[in-house]
């Protein structure tokens, strides 16, 4: 909020030969000093305090507010796969932030979709950010070919992974890719407290709003509980939800806290699918705002 007023304010050059430190003196013009005892009856009355105001020529710093940048991921599980490639700069065009790639081996979900060579064939023709949200049994077996094939980010499930996250995020970061962890509904929240904790953190937490595997299933509210606890634990990290997200949904899913939108056929089955993008990112502004 303060830095959109912030361009406003730079954006209005002083009026000549007035200082904005003299304006704010006169807004707070010093009182006379007062007599250093001043009896009344038998109470003393000490003289009246002025606000210590900064030295001449510095401004005030608006208070602390915590913001994290607003990012609406299509999910490209939704776009038309045989035209995946101008699907992904459609959307780019249409104003999208990341293009989630939704990566299932049919072990960990029951639905089998992509794996790295469609990564490494895309990258060929984009450099948007690639956010990987892999539904695998063993996600360590993905990080080098994932890194080799240009993926940004790399977000594994905390229920593969319980006996091997060091290891799978140092690894994660050593290849160039943002680390980040994902939970199921039926996932305590209380999981990933370790692995945003540790010395060598994720990066960013997946909250899932369906159950994963299939893309069109309906928004879960109750997981809002789940958002709320992270932004109020953790300010500054990026939150992502996935999973029946749209225009109906995302207000909830704002204000939690969630400033990572994933969303699937509300965008790609939208008559103007820019427009979706804008009221989304809209929605995370808003909510930060109040």
């Amino acid at each position: 909020m303060f830095n959109r007023w912030a361009a406003v304010i730079d954006s209005q050059p002083p009026s000549p030969g007035i200082r904005w430190d003299s304006c704010r003196r006169r807004h707070f013009p010093r009182l006379p000093r007062a007599p250093a005892d001043v009896r009344i009856g038998d109470r003393t009355q000490q003289p009246p305090r002025t606000a210590k105001r900064p030295p001449s020529g510095t401004t005030r710093s608006p208070p602390s507010v915590k913001m994290v940048k607003p990012i609406i991921a299509p999910s490209m599980l939704s776009s038309d796969f045989s035209n995946l490639a101008s699907e992904a700069e459609r959307m780019v065009r249409c104003g999208a932030d990341w293009l989630h790639m939704d990566i299932m081996d049919g072990h960990f979900v029951p639905n089998l979709t992509i794996g790295a060579p469609v990564i490494e064939s895309l990258r060929k023709h984009t450099d948007a950010y690639l956010d990987c949200h892999l539904m695998v049994t063993n996600p360590i077996d993905y990080v080098e070919p994932l890194g080799k094939a240009g993926a940004s980010g790399f977000t594994f499930h905390v229920e593969a992974s319980k006996d091997n996250w060091r290891e799978l995020v140092q690894q994660i970061k050593s290849k160039g890719m943002k680390p980040g962890v994902s939970l199921k509904p039926g996932t305590p929240i209380e999981e990933v407290y370790p692995l945003i904790e540790d010395k060598n953190p994720v990066e960013m937490v997946l909250v899932m709003t369906v159950e994963p595997g299939f893309g069109g299933q309906k928004f879960m509210p109750e997981m809002m509980d789940k958002v709320r606890t992270l932004r109020k634990k953790y300010p500054s990290l990026d939150i992502e939800v996935d999973g029946g997200l749209g225009p109906s949904t995302i207000d909830m899913a704002a204000d939690a806290g969630a400033n990572c939108i994933v969303a699937g056929s509300s965008v790609f089955g939208a008559p103007d699918p820019a427009h979706v993008i804008s009221l989304m990112r809209k929605s995370v502004d808003d909510a930060q705002m109040k």
